[in-house]
């Protein structure tokens, strides 16, 4: 028996295959993908956060946060976002770096600085 097609390749589905993400109607190979992108993005997130709870925490430890509070009210959502995939960026290539810092896209500022926890200080 043949049910509705699938809102994402058009396939037809067979009735008692068919699978919803996010209550859109799917089928089985189509919702296979779905959940695997969602996952990734997930797991990316989670890393990103946690390289930038580790982050702050070496600055607070090393007195190098540097946010003015003024420029962390402006900044935009872009920003953040692109701070936090340059953090993530530098945390990948460079597992224990001795120093890590960002620049905000629309103003050009320096918005973190952190050293490493056996990197000497300036």
């Amino acid at each position: 028996m043949v049910g509705l097609s699938c809102v994402n390749c058009k396939r037809e589905v067979v009735a008692g295959e068919e699978k919803f993400f996010d209550k859109i109607y799917l089928c089985p190979a189509c919702h296979r993908i779905a959940l695997r992108v969602l996952e990734k993005g997930e797991r990316e997130l989670k890393m990103m956060l946690m390289v930038l709870r580790e982050s702050i925490r070496l600055a607070i430890v090393q007195h190098q946060l540097q946010f003015n509070e003024q420029n962390l009210d402006d900044m935009k959502e872009e920003d953040m976002v692109s701070v936090l995939h340059a953090l993530a960026k530098q945390a990948k290539e460079q597992p224990c770096p001795t120093k890590v810092s960002t620049k905000i896209p629309s103003t050009g500022t320096t918005s973190l600085v952190v050293r490493h926890a056996d990197a000497k200080p300036k």
